[in-house]
């Protein structure tokens, strides 16, 4: 070949390479989100329901596959029937819009009540929505739309607290309660021989009931540095007794070593809290300092199963997230610390997780095992370093790559992994000694100053 037929075509390939640049990132981008998409198809064909309520969103928006409305509905009726709360919302906006499917207001009324009891926000939003425009045939029932559009509120969905202030109620979440789980009516008998009610309060308890009871008392943890008010005056007298006999004690025994294990610069816990009986909508419910309990709930319920939930709103007293702590702190983790400690302190019995449903985000017990996974796998101070960043409004999903040195995402699926493995294999730091951290007798922190 001549020398300037080779310079020529170099010369043209130059030119083509150049006109060509722009288009490379692109082409990249196309091969990551084809790859993306064959990594859900192949966890959707397996039954995964949060990757086949993906895949619908994707053939629904047109990003990576051909734009099908009707692949999309394919997808989220696969994952609803997974129990996905995600695609069961998305199905019923489906059948509530007449995209890919006939509209269909009852159903999609059906598809958002069943996410909604699980805890999907989108999903009580959007009931909430049904309620007060009267739509899928439900009543127009305000109430209920603010029952729904609440729960959508305290996990921080915006429309829905701009919901509530365009029905003339608050739009800040409301506290932290120890679950969402409807309460048994009064009529309802007791769990176990451990309720606590006056056929099954030992002989010995009146001994212990100071006259005038029920009432209100005080007392103070053994160090002297926390005082604590417990009202039952709108409580029957067994369980004013259960709470001189049963409650004071774990409280004087709990609360200083949740001081101990929830530290951070600076801090100083609440050395006034107190707890009142009451009937209330929720187990119990913490305000800054100050914990309600519903009276209906703790005399009906096994007494270990109630001093778990003290337990739990202990942890929230002892956060002080402080105003708008959703803005700060998800509740998921709010709720999954609590009942992380409270499971360290009164462990629950075995539970068989189904790993194609867990969610590191899926709030209280699940939260909690995911916690307790970190802290096992990789750093064992997870809960205090997150709970400290929380507390001083720094925490956001990237310190998990900070502390484990794993995105959260990465860490959620490992997690999932390692459950769903019949002999699983022994973790850096074991249970015992996550339980010693919470468990240590110290000198509280405002003692030793």
């Amino acid at each position: 070949m001549k020398p300037k037929t080779t310079s020529l075509i170099r010369l043209i390939a130059c030119v083509l390479v150049f006109l060509s640049a722009p288009f490379f990132p692109a082409l990249v981008a196309q091969e990551g989100e084809n790859s993306r998409i064959a990594a859900l198809r192949a966890k959707a064909g397996q039954g995964d329901g949060e990757a086949q309520y993906e895949l619908g969103r994707a053939y629904a928006d047109g990003k990576g596959v051909t734009k099908d409305l009707v692949e999309a509905v394919k997808w989220y009726r696969k994952g609803a029937a997974q129990g996905n709360t995600h695609a069961l919302n998305y199905l019923g906006e489906a059948y509530a819009q007449g995209k890919g499917v006939d509209e269909n207001p009852i159903e999609a009324v059906k598809c958002w009540r069943q996410a909604a009891e699980q805890g999907g926000i989108g999903a009580q939003y959007n009931l909430g929505r049904a309620y007060a425009r009267g739509y899928g045939g439900l009543p127009k029932d305000p109430a209920e739309a603010e029952k729904w559009y609440r729960k959508a509120a305290d996990q921080g969905w915006g429309p829905a607290r701009a919901a509530l202030k365009a029905l003339g109620t608050s739009g800040s979440p409301a506290p932290s309660t120890a679950t969402a789980t409807p309460l048994p009516s009064a009529s309802a008998p007791a769990k176990s021989s451990g309720a606590i009610s006056a056929a099954a309060r030992p002989a010995t308890d009146a001994s212990a009931v100071s006259k005038g009871s029920p009432g209100v008392f005080t007392f103070k943890t053994d160090d002297g540095v926390y005082q604590f008010t417990i009202d039952t005056t709108q409580a029957p007298p067994e369980l004013d007794a259960w709470a001189r006999e049963k409650l004071v004690p774990a409280v004087k025994k709990w609360y200083p070593k949740i001081v101990r294990f929830l530290p951070s610069k600076g801090y100083s816990a609440p050395k006034d809290v107190s707890i009142t009986f009451k009937k209330h909508d929720w187990q119990a419910t913490t305000y800054g300092s100050r914990i309600v309990c519903n009276t209906d709930w703790f005399l009906q319920y096994n007494k270990n199963d109630c001093i778990g939930v003290i337990i739990h709103e202990l942890v929230h007293v002892v956060q002080s997230f402080g105003r708008n702590w959703d803005k700060y702190v998800p509740l998921w983790l709010s709720e999954g610390i609590a009942d992380y400690v409270r499971s360290m302190c009164m462990p629950y019995p075995d539970k068989v997780w189904d790993a194609q449903r867990l969610r590191y985000d899926g709030s209280y017990k699940m939260s909690a095992n995911f916690l307790r996974w970190v802290a096992g796998a990789y750093d064992k101070d997870i809960v205090p370093k997150l709970t400290a960043a929380g507390r001083q409004h720094n925490y956001s999903d990237k310190l998990w790559k900070q502390y484990t040195g794993h995105t959260i995402q990465e860490l959620n699926d490992e997690w999932k992994a390692f459950l769903a493995q019949p002999e699983r294999p022994i973790l850096k730091h074991s249970l015992k000694e996550l339980q010693a951290a919470v468990l240590q007798d110290q000198a509280s922190p405002e003692k030793a100053k």
